[in-house]
């Protein structure tokens, strides 16, 4: 055999082989499994570079990676397992209530569906990945809100507290833009457990009175839900907040720090980010879409966390209807 042609046919061989067993890409990878679901690298990707935006635009120092990291990880397993009951209830978002919930979002923010896609592609998200985002948003508030009205008791005497509440409190014609931050404790914490969360919600407090940027230890320290958004709850009546804030926050001033407040998920530590008056006050429902870390004025803090214990542990167990 002519040399040449063998030594060219080696070379072929050879970049074959290459070609057969190179080494993979890796596209994407698995984080955490929760039951049969999974969450990808791409999620908490994106989670983290959506904060990492919005805390560009509005000029705000982040902690660090590994702590956006354990937080987007965090909001993505709460997620997931509410999803994975929304399957087992048989709740679904069609998509004329998802295009209504978005034009209702881009209506508030004066403009429309296609004002608020060229947002969103701007900041270099996907349109359609945001709208799936907010279906599952729609979605864990359905099945919050499913879950309260078949397992809540309401005892008249809770009953009769909310309407004293509202007695007392209705003509309140003061909204309180809140931040919040929450130093949690286990459900069974021992002595030396609790002392060490006080510390902890001690020294945030006293971080903030020294003049620290409240929603970057939010992002850093709190374990509400609203931590990657900086603990900011927004604006709320007296009315509109969970009993134990209420007390605590009204009469406030602006720039006021709250706390720490023990329930039985934790300390709270509140932020009165701004006062204004309200145009009008009404009070039509207990918003039970906020349970995780506002429970409402007749759901108590303790209920909710029993209750969202008991969700995950019926669905690992297969329980879940």
């Amino acid at each position: 055999m002519n040399l040449k042609k063998l030594f060219a046919s080696a070379l072929l061989t050879v970049g074959l082989c290459q070609s057969v067993f190179a080494k993979p890409v890796e596209i994407d990878k698995v984080v955490g499994v929760v039951n049969q679901g999974v969450i990808l690298q791409s999620e908490v990707d994106t989670i983290i570079n959506r904060v990492k935006t919005q805390a560009q635009e509005q000029g705000q120092q982040l902690p660090s990676d590994d702590t956006l990291r354990i937080q987007a990880i965090e909001r993505l397993v709460n997620q997931t397992l509410m999803m994975q009951l929304a399957e087992r209830m048989g709740l679904e978002i069609s998509d004329s209530q998802l295009d209504q919930t978005l034009e209702n979002m881009a209506r508030e923010q004066g403009g429309t569906i296609a004002d608020l896609r060229r947002t969103i592609e701007a900041a270099g998200e996907s349109y359609p990945a945001y709208r799936e985002e907010i279906r599952k948003e729609i979605t864990t508030q359905q099945v919050m809100r499913a879950n309260v009205d078949r397992r809540i008791y309401i005892s008249p005497q809770e009953i009769d507290n909310l309407l004293k509440i509202m007695e007392t409190q209705g003509k309140n014609a003061e909204e309180y833009d809140i931040g919040h931050i929450l130093i949690d404790i286990p459900s069974d914490a021992t002595a030396d457990e609790i002392t060490s969360a006080k510390t902890r919600a001690d020294k945030v407090i006293e971080f903030l009175k020294e003049g620290k940027e409240f929603k970057r230890i939010a992002i850093s320290s709190s374990s509400g839900s609203k931590a990657l958004e900086g603990g900011q709850l927004g604006w709320m009546s007296i009315n509109e907040m969970p009993s134990l804030f209420a007390e605590a926050v009204k009469g406030h001033k602006k720039d006021d720090i709250v706390g720490p407040l023990r329930s039985g998920a934790g300390f709270h530590i509140i932020k009165v980010q701004d006062v204004r008056g309200r145009q009008v006050v009404e009070t039509t429902e207990v918003r039970s879409r906020h349970i995780l870390i506002k429970p409402s004025i007749i759901l108590s803090e303790e209920k909710a966390r029993d209750m969202l214990k008991g969700f995950a542990k019926e669905l690992r167990e297969g329980k879940a209807d």
